[in-house]
């Protein structure tokens, strides 16, 4: 019979993946009917993926600079032989973020990973996150949150400079991340997301992009 931790990262696995799909479909949308977005205190990271596609849009918004340097490492990476074109550049997302399903969190099967978090999984589970009791827990993951935080760029702990070296696909599974981890949590997205903003150094503009975000996906299904 397979453990409570097995059901519970599977099911993890299964509500990232939706977010990351209704994500992929608001783009797929908006290929052939594009609205831009007037107010800068509404932009959610399916705007800035747009943005990222075709240029000419969002001229008058005014970016913090965490915003731009995420918005420079998504260039950095994604290069710019793709942006010649609309279609063909949210389609190089899209696709990323199909992959991004398929493989988040695969590192906890792992023999890195496994037992460890499998044996910590009920004290993790016991606890809200965020709360003295929630740390001591993690601290018990040791090596095992030490490989998965080197191998999955969804976590701002994968880059030496933090959330700023982030791209925004990473920002992108990260909010999708925090949103399914929430479902099982003692504490609600709101708190947790308050929590990651002093924790991660998130500055105004983004944080904001990243609730509206949220907003959208809690939306109707």
């Amino acid at each position: 019979m397979p453990s409570d931790f097995l059901v519970d990262l599977i099911d993890h696995k299964r509500r990232v993946g939706f977010y990351l799909q209704k994500i992929a479909n608001a783009l797929f949308q908006q290929v052939n009917d594009i609205e831009t977005q007037s107010n800068p205190d509404e932009l959610s990271l399916i705007d800035l993926a747009r943005m990222y596609c075709q240029s000419s849009i969002y001229v008058d918004f005014e970016f913090s600079s965490q915003v731009a340097i995420i918005r420079g490492n998504t260039r950095k990476r994604l290069g710019t032989r793709i942006l010649c074109n609309y279609r063909r550049s949210m389609k190089f997302i899209v696709c990323d973020l199909f992959q991004r399903a398929v493989v988040h969190d695969n590192s906890k099967f792992s023999i890195e990973e496994y037992e460890i978090y499998e044996e910590t999984f009920p004290e993790l589970n016991k606890y809200g996150f965020g709360t003295e009791q929630f740390k001591a827990a993690v601290k018990k993951l040791g090596p095992a949150l030490q490989h998965h935080l080197e191998v999955n760029p969804h976590h701002p702990e994968f880059y030496p400079n933090g959330i700023n070296g982030m791209s925004l696909l990473d920002v992108i599974e990260m909010s999708c991340d925090w949103l399914a981890a929430s479902s099982r949590s003692k504490t609600g997205i709101d708190e947790g997301l308050n929590i990651n903003k002093e924790r991660f150094g998130i500055d105004d503009q983004l944080f904001g992009i990243i609730k509206n975000t949220i907003t959208y996906l809690e939306g109707e299904r």
